[in-house]
């Protein structure tokens, strides 16, 4: 291979990889909502990642919303009864490993919206692949660098090799 292609194949590369990044960048993770509206007694079964629970208070007093959150952590199973304070205003609560989430409150100034944030597994699979043509742009780069120096310094102090 010349020296011209192998820093070709790098820049090539760098462009793929550039691109890579820029995707990820773009659609890090995907965002399901699952219920948005006013609290009322609810079950949600989300589908896995991280659970944001946003509460707004558009009441003047505080509220206090029992919730049953039910995680599976490395294979074991737990219930968390909590009464969540939802002061006036927004309040932002988050869960992971989440199965289920039961609301049993029910109020018309209380707006509860639940989403779920996930990364997809294509995102880790492209960003290893990223960071491999990262490395091999890297490499390419400097072979090519260096062929292109050691044929030019060759060349012309030794024409018997040429």
């Amino acid at each position: 291979m010349s020296p011209e292609s192998l820093t070709r194949l790098a820049y090539v590369m760098g462009v793929g990889a550039a691109a890579l990044a820029l995707y990820l960048l773009l659609n890090p993770y995907s965002v399901t909502t699952y219920y948005s509206g006013p609290a009322r007694p609810l079950n949600v079964t989300p589908g896995g990642g991280l659970v944001l629970l946003a509460i707004n208070n558009t009441g003047g007093g505080t509220a206090y919303v029992p919730v049953s959150v039910g995680e599976e952590a490395y294979g074991v199973a737990f219930i968390n009864n909590a009464t969540l304070e939802a002061p006036p205003g927004l309040s932002i609560y988050n869960f992971s490993f989440v199965k289920y989430i039961y609301i049993n409150y029910s109020s018309q100034s209380l707006f509860i919206t639940i989403k779920s944030i996930k990364i997809l597994i294509i995102n880790k699979i492209l960003t290893v692949i990223m960071v491999l043509l990262f490395i091999l742009m890297f490499a390419f780069l400097v072979v090519g660098y260096l062929y292109q120096i050691v044929y030019k310094t060759k060349g012309p102090r030794n024409p018997k090799e040429q």
